[in-house]
Formats: C-alpha cells, structure tokens, sequence
C-alpha cells in the first residue's frame, strides 16, 4: 500500500497484527514529531506512478552482496580445486580440475563484481568492463607463463632471452584486473543508489507505524521513500 504526502512515499508494512480493516492508506501525520505514521485518508487509492517506482527500487546492501558473493564464491572454490589438483599431481584427473579451477577463478574475478551492476540495471558497464577484466587476465596470465618458460628449457650453451617485458606486461594487467574487481565490489552500492535516483527513489528508511483510531489500531513499521 502506498500513499504519497508531501513527497514522502509509504512503500511498504511490517505490523506484529494485520487485520484487513488495515489495508487503508499508510501516509505521515502531517503533524509529524513522535506519533511517526498514522492511518490517513482510507479511501484513496495508491498512484500507479509509485507503484512504478517502488518496483524499481534497488536495494544498495544486496548489489554489495551480489558482487561480494558472486566473486568470492567461485575464487575460493577455483582455488580449491587448484590446490587439490596441485596436491595430486600424478592423478589422471588432476589437469581437468585445475583447468576448471582456474576458469572459475576467472569468473569470480571478471564477472563476479558485475552482478550488482546488473541487478541495478547497468548492463553494458558492468559485463562491459567484465569483459575487458577477463581479457586482462587471459593475457596477464599468458604473457608471464611465456615469459617463464622462454628460459626453463635452455641448456648451459643457449642464450637466455629478456622475459622482463612481458613479466612487467602480464603483472600489470592482473594487477590492474584485481584492482577493478575490487573497486566494483565496493562500488556496487552507490550503482543501486544511482539506479534508485535515476527512478525518484531516494532516502528509503524504516519508520515507525501508528494506527491510534479505526476498527482495530495497531503499531508497526513501514518503509518510506522520498519520489
């Protein structure tokens, strides 16, 4: 149920007893002070235009945990299997589950801190920037495994080659992936709150219900926004 007074929106109720009288109109005491909300005009109806809004709302705490948990996930299980593979090395299997563990610690990384991107509506920069994340590690990765083994097969006569372009190539690219998982992780709050400003949803807190008078008076909270 929603109402709007004064900017303020009602989007939502959370009442210990919800008798179906209480399925009125929620809306701010326009005296306001403590008496929070209160029951007002029962017999208008919501507007549909924030009803639009509330559907839109992105909650800023559950793109943070989209992007923490979708990287970190798949990161710690690919570094399991990794290190399983590792500690098992003549197995004939061992090569397999390395090979996944590193394609999943690839995703976490690249993709994992898109998902709050999406959540809150921003596609083409999140898996945009996922893409070139993903691509940095490829060629990171590529280019300091080149760089290792250019010189582990060479004899006492052969003569090593420099390995220090591609060394500092591949660092930089990887370090500069890690440091854009990170910064998106962190930053997939104030995404959901952009989103909820590009929508009119701004300064969504919880407040307190009151219901002093009607067939059955209750007290509650309810979730208010400004749109």
């Amino acid at each position: 149920m929603l109402a709007v007074v004064r900017n303020t929106v009602v989007v939502a109720s959370l009442c210990c007893a919800w008798p179906a009288a209480a399925q009125e109109q929620l809306a701010l005491s326009p005296s306001g002070g403590a008496g929070g909300l209160r029951l007002d005009n029962p017999d208008a109806e919501p507007e549909a235009s924030s009803l639009a809004n509330w559907n839109d709302y992105r909650s800023p705490a559950m793109a943070r945990r989209l992007s923490r948990w979708f990287s970190l996930g798949p990161l710690l299980g690919g570094l399991t299997m990794v290190a399983v593979a590792a500690y098992n090395t003549s197995s004939s299997w061992a090569p397999g589950v390395a090979i996944v563990g590193g394609g999943s610690m690839a995703f976490g990384l690249a993709f994992g801190p898109t998902v709050g991107y999406a959540y809150s509506g921003e596609h083409l920069r999140g898996w945009g920037v996922g893409v070139l994340r993903l691509v940095g590690l490829t060629v990171g990765t590529y280019a300091l495994v080149s760089a290792a083994l250019e010189n582990a097969f060479c004899d006492e006569d052969c003569v090593q080659g420099d390995t220090s372009g591609p060394v500092i190539l591949g660092a930089t690219l990887i370090l500069a992936s890690l440091v854009s998982a990170i910064y998106d992780v962190a930053n997939a709050s104030d995404v959901a709150r952009r989103s909820n400003a590009r929508h009119g949803i701004t300064n969504l807190n919880l407040v307190p219900v009151v219901a002093p008078s009607g067939p059955a008076a209750f007290r509650g909270l309810a979730l208010a926004g400004r749109f």
